[in-house]
Parts: structure tokens; C-alpha cells; sequence
């Protein structure tokens, strides 16, 4: 009941009619976004790392160097055996090996033995003394020698000490002149790049000269000389034993 008397009161007076503004309601001041927070990781534990120990490394040797010879010397040696032999000499300066054949048949095992090894090979052709005067068989024996070179040897020795006979007869310096020239061709026909070595007369004065029993050896290199032989060679063999020679 009171409420609806007030209602009326205000209807029937003459008074102006309020005006209610509202009140504005407060704009809130926008607060900044706090800056964002710098998250500071937690430290982890770092792992110890214990080194391993570091490998010795040995450095590897310089090889040693050869030696060198004066005025293009060259050294050789004579071994049983190339390939067991090989280092030594080659650390000794030693670039030949020097080998005794008869035949063509084990010839190319030695030179490819001695290739291999990087070495090369002299090989002396030793002849049959009891045959050599033979016409027939200086054909073979030539033909053994042209062999040789066609397999690969670097130096043929064309006989050993053929100065000597060994209670056989022995050809003649001009006799072996003329075989050394037939060898030579032969040779030179088969391998252009295998050297010709006169064979190297046993150093001796015992036969007092020169026959078929057997020729000194200055006679005998005097009479190759004299038969021409430096034409059908490369180089003059000759062997040195101490005591036999001054």
C-alpha cells in the first residue's frame, strides 16, 4: 500500500521530472601485461667425460736411402736364392744379381724372380766344355742364348772362364770371337735391350801361353782383341779371385 501512494503523488505534482543520469560505470585503466617472466632454466648436471688415452703413433721410418756410385758403377752380387736375398741388397746399393744356367728351362723363374725383387739378372750361359768345339752343338748353344734374352735377361754372360778346359779341348780366342759375334746377333735379334758379356776368362798364368789346353788370361783377352771382338760385345767380362791375380 505505501508503495503505490508514493507512485500517485509523484503523478499529480507539477514538479519537473528528474532527470537521472547514470552514472558512467568506471572504465578500469587497462593494466600493461606484466613483462613475461625469463624462466631461468634449472642448471643440469654435466656429464664428466674422462679422456681416453691418446694412441702413441709411431712415425713411420724414411726408408734408407741406396747408396750411389760414382760414374754409373753398377754392383751385383752372386746369391743361391734372389727373393730371400733381395732387401739386403738392395740396401747395400747391390742391382744385379749374377746366376749359372745351362738351360732355358728354369730361366724365366730367375728372371722374373729377379724383376720382381727389383732387381735385375745377369745370367751367364755356362757352356758344355766337352762340346763347345762342336759345330752342331754352337748351334744350340747359340740358340740357348737367344732364348735367354727373348725371356727377359738383362746381361748374358756368352760362357764361363772358356779360357780353361777342364780336361777338355778349348776353342781358340778367334774360334770364340767368331762364336761371340753369332751369339751377339742372336741375341741382339731376340731382346735389343739384353746386354752381351764376353765370357770372363779364369785368371791364370798356368798354361804358359795359349793352345786347346787351355790360354792365360791376358793372352787371351790380347787375342779377342786382335779377332775384333769389341765389335760383338757390350761389355768385357772378367773375374777377379784374390791370390790368383796381382
Amino acid at each position: 500500500m505505501i508503495c503505490m501512494c508514493l507512485l500517485v503523488l509523484l503523478c499529480g505534482c507539477n514538479t519537473p521530472t528528474a532527470t537521472l543520469t547514470p552514472n558512467p560505470l568506471p572504465t578500469s585503466t587497462p593494466v600493461p601485461p606484466s613483462a613475461t617472466p625469463t624462466l631461468t632454466p634449472s642448471p643440469t648436471s654435466t656429464p664428466t667425460i674422462t679422456p681416453t688415452s691418446t694412441p702413441t703413433i709411431t712415425p713411420t721410418p724414411s726408408p734408407t736411402p741406396l747408396p750411389t756410385w760414382a760414374n754409373g758403377f753398377q754392383l751385383g752380387a752372386v746369391v743361391r736364392d734372389i727373393s730371400s736375398n733381395a732387401e739386403l741388397m738392395l740396401t747395400s746399393g747391390i742391382t744385379w744379381v749374377s746366376m749359372q744356367t745351362r738351360t732355358s728351362e728354369n730361366a724365366q723363374q730367375l728372371i722374373s724372380e729377379a724383376h720382381n725383387s727389383g732387381l735385375r739378372i745377369l745370367l751367364t750361359a755356362v757352356q758344355d766344355e766337352k762340346l763347345i768345339t762342336d759345330s752342331d752343338y754352337q748351334i744350340r748353344y747359340i740358340s740357348l742364348l737367344a732364348s735367354l734374352a727373348k725371356q727377359g735377361a738383362d746381361a748374358i754372360e756368352v760362357g764361363n772362364e772358356p779360357n780353361i778346359g777342364r780336361n777338355a779341348e778349348i776353342l781358340t780366342p778367334a774360334e770364340y770371337t767368331a762364336l761371340l759375334c753369332e751369339a751377339y746377333s742372336a741375341i741382339k735379334e731376340a731382346n735389343p735391350n739384353t746386354l752381351v758379356i764376353s765370357g770372363a776368362p779364369a785368371p791364370t798364368a798356368y798354361f804358359g801361353g795359349c793352345s786347346r789346353r787351355g790360354c792365360d788370361d791376358l793372352l787371351w783377352l790380347q787375342g779377342l782383341a786382335e779377332a775384333g771382338a769389341a765389335n760383338c760385345l757390350d761389355y768385357v767380362g772378367a773375374h777377379y779371385l784374390s791370390g790368383a791375380t796381382s
